[in-house]
């Protein structure tokens, strides 16, 4: 299992490259074959490619806006066995969560990243032109420009279920980059997505959330907000039905060989300084 800090450092070779529109270049990723859900024997993992396209804008005084995208594209080398409608049905959601880091509508990547780039030339000017003390950390967070650096990572390729981490730095000023990591898993046959609820029987629902609940309060009870905590001791008090169809339809996963894992987000339940919190149930 990876953290999306090294997800992140999976971008972090990425070189900037100066132009009007995305340079995409694309390069061969070998993937591992893990054991298969409930210890079937696995097909052939997905053929990928990882795509690399970046952005940059200069503005004046400062190292300027950068966008930086890595993301995978499953390829068709004549060993899939899926249908190509599956196929593009996984790319077209991958491409849809990067361009949702950079932009709200419903617009292509390279529109998106035009989008982002054009605003943070603005913000920068402005910000820019306030009489900042160059001993100041906003100053200095300012002249080293602003980035969007989205990267990911592969949970579980196993011809069976694809299942991946996708994460964006975004730098505008201040102490440290805000990382945001979420997660898209596929039925590689029929191309969906697959939730928690796709994973487990409907009777089984109030276990897992007991179990995931439990395991945060015995194990992160110092470092969650103080409302969840109350809110999770309720829970296990007394769950009810409700409250486990709200944590279900919440809940962000992914798979691994192993475990089903749900994750937090910094700031969803805990400070920053508490880091993203994964809880890793049995398969």
């Amino acid at each position: 299992m990876q953290t999306s800090a090294k997800m992140i450092l999976s971008v972090a070779g990425i070189g900037v490259v100066v132009g009007l529109g995305f340079w995409l270049v694309p390069k061969w990723s070998p993937q591992t074959s893990l054991d298969g859900m409930l210890g079937a024997m696995p097909a052939a993992p997905l053929p990928i490619t990882e795509i690399t396209q970046t952005r940059h804008a200069d503005v004046e005084g400062t190292a300027g806006c950068d966008v930086r995208v890595l993301y995978p594209k499953i390829v068709d080398d004549g060993t899939l066995g899926i249908s190509s409608e599956a196929r593009e049905r996984m790319n077209e959601a991958i491409i849809a969560q990067v361009t949702d880091f950079l932009s709200t509508n419903t617009v292509s990547l390279d529109e998106a990243a035009t989008a982002w780039v054009t605003s943070c030339q603005a913000d920068l000017t402005e910000a820019m032109s306030w009489e900042y003390d160059t001993t100041d950390d906003p100053y200095v967070s300012l002249t080293n420009g602003w980035q969007s650096e989205i990267g990911y990572d592969t949970k579980l390729n196993d011809g069976t279920y694809l299942s991946l981490g996708i994460a964006n730095a975004l730098s505008t000023g201040g102490a440290h980059p805000t990382i945001t990591e979420l997660f898209l898993t596929f039925d590689v046959v029929t191309g969906n997505t697959v939730t928690l609820r796709d994973m487990l029987a409907a009777d089984k629902l109030m276990a897992f959330e007991v179990q995931e609940k439990q395991w945060l309060v015995d194990n992160m009870r110092e470092q969650l907000f103080e409302e969840f905590v109350s809110e999770f001791d309720a829970f296990l008090a007394a769950p009810t039905q409700e409250d486990v169809d709200r944590y279900v339809d919440d809940a962000m996963i992914y798979i691994t060989s192993k475990n089903i894992v749900t994750f937090y987000n910094p700031y969803m339940i805990a400070p920053y300084t508490a880091g993203p919190i994964e809880v890793l149930i049995a398969r």
